[in-house]
């Protein structure tokens, strides 16, 4: 079904026309022509332009949507997709270009939004913006491979599932070789796990030459004995730059008593970067917003760490 959207008559008098000047754009989360999807689970197999005009509640033991084409954009129009019991993911792609998920609202999944691939370069220039996600158990938003973009997001309650991390969003690539992906602008917050699990707001995985820009990490409470981090880089990233992130720890018990288990682990490092850097290969961390970690912002050594300049650190 396609919805249809009527122009302005070409017969138009000046005034109309300068009240129509006046009116202000069509919001970005409002799709106009797409194809609706009206029942979930899905599978998205066609090149296109899809939307909800709905939400979504049930149980699902597979993706609720399953993006199997190139060149789709995917817009929920603010709408949610909710997830009453099981542990899939709520929307998945694997091994795709070119796909935009955008403006949905996932709750109660394992992995809200994900991205995967299994052969280098076999997931690229894709992009996750607007989104909500709620409640995953692995990951709020987790994308694979290179030149990807994942932007505007909010990520917030992880509950914690049968990985002994949590993460608000994870990038990676297949063997070492993503480059070129964008994480900017998004918040990830108030993280109170359910379970006996650490807690990481940005992680980067096994990608080079990328960068992390003015996200906001704040509200991720430890567990007792585990360990909670802001933004981390493993041991395979270089080339990277993290600027104008704020990354904020707390103490305490969660608003609203968490997720009913014991908090008051250590909340370790605000921004790690733990590869081996050399003199072509080094990362950087430029004009972020540190407090109240163990470590604000690991400083470059021979073994670790980022180039830091103009850090606020407290």
């Amino acid at each position: 079904m396609k919805s249809v959207h009527v122009a302005l008559a070409s017969v138009a008098t000046p005034a109309l026309l300068a009240l129509a000047a006046l009116a202000p754009a069509p919001a970005t989360a409002e799709t106009l022509t797409c194809n609706n999807i009206s029942t979930l689970p899905t599978t998205i197999s066609v090149p296109g332009h899809y939307c909800l005009n709905q939400n979504f509640s049930a149980s699902y033991a597979s993706p609720a949507i399953l993006v199997n084409a190139n060149n789709v954009v995917l817009d929920c129009n603010d709408h949610y997709i909710n997830n009453t019991a099981g542990s899939t993911t709520g929307i998945y792609v694997s091994n795709r270009q070119t796909v935009t998920v955008r403006n949905c609202a996932i709750t109660n999944f394992s992995r809200g939004i994900a991205f995967f691939e299994t052969s280098a370069g076999g997931s690229r220039n894709n992009l996750v913006t607007g989104n909500r996600v709620l409640r995953a158990r692995l990951s709020g938003i987790q994308v694979a491979g290179t030149a990807n973009i994942v932007e505007y997001n909010r990520v917030s309650e992880n509950t914690g599932g049968s990985a002994g991390t949590t993460y608000g969003i994870l990038v990676s690539s297949f063997d070492g070789n993503g480059v070129g992906n964008i994480v900017r602008n998004n918040t990830v917050t108030h993280i109170a796990p359910s379970l006996y699990v650490a807690v990481a707001g940005i992680y980067l995985m096994d990608v080079d030459n990328s960068a992390v820009l003015n996200n906001t990490v704040s509200g991720l409470f430890p567990p007792l004995d585990k360990l909670v981090d802001g933004i981390v880089a493993s041991p395979t990233v270089l080339g990277t730059a993290a600027v104008g992130n704020t990354v904020l720890a707390v103490t305490g018990n969660p608003p609203g008593g968490g997720g009913g288990i014991t908090y008051g682990g250590g909340s370790y490092n605000g921004i790690r970067f733990e590869a081996d850097p050399d003199a072509n290969n080094r990362n950087v961390c430029r004009f972020n917003v540190a407090g109240h970690w163990q470590t604000n912002i690991i400083a470059e050594t021979a073994t670790t760490g980022c180039v830091k300049d103009g850090n606020t650190e407290f």
